[in-house]
């Protein structure tokens, strides 16, 4: 009986995350990484003879959260950015999000935080959620790459 080949290999340890070059450690459990674009790339209208037309959105905004544990270091830092955002507008900085294994790349020369995370008190470490819009970006290769067998 053939033995399917394996699909590919994941691991959340090359996937490097940076801040103005500072890499961002210190991920909680679950996704610790979700980028989510703002708009479709295409939107269509169907008129009542049934003639379809379609546009294209150049809309390249995109919304990326990032669940850090709530005693990562990497908090200060982001908290840094908002906080001289909000005194100043001068908040914004440049985000890369690469994986090593697949080549998957997002990078946004623009990125600001949009609010303040929730945060909860208990018996167990906390999860910080950082929302941060970026500006523009520019993605690449989304996929992972099969491991060889043998």
């Amino acid at each position: 009986m053939p033995v399917n080949p394996m699909a590919g290999t994941y691991d959340i340890k090359v996937v490097s995350v940076s801040i103005n070059g500072v890499p961002i450690d210190g991920w909680s459990d679950g996704d610790a990484i979700t980028i989510t674009h703002t708009s479709p790339t295409w939107v269509s209208r169907a008129g009542i003879g049934g003639e379809v037309a379609r546009a294209k959105h150049n809309d390249r905004r995109t919304m990326v959260t990032f669940n850090v544990l709530g005693t990562s270091l990497i908090n200060n830092i982001i908290d840094g950015y908002r906080i001289t955002d909000e005194a100043t507008g001068l908040g914004c900085f440049a985000l890369s999000i690469i994986d090593a294994r697949s080549g998957a790349s997002l990078v946004s020369p623009q990125a600001w935080v949009t609010k303040r995370p929730d945060k909860a008190y208990g018996a167990e470490v906390p999860q910080l959620s950082w929302e941060i819009e970026c500006g523009s970006t520019l993605e690449a290769n989304l996929g992972t790459v099969p491991t060889p067998l043998g």
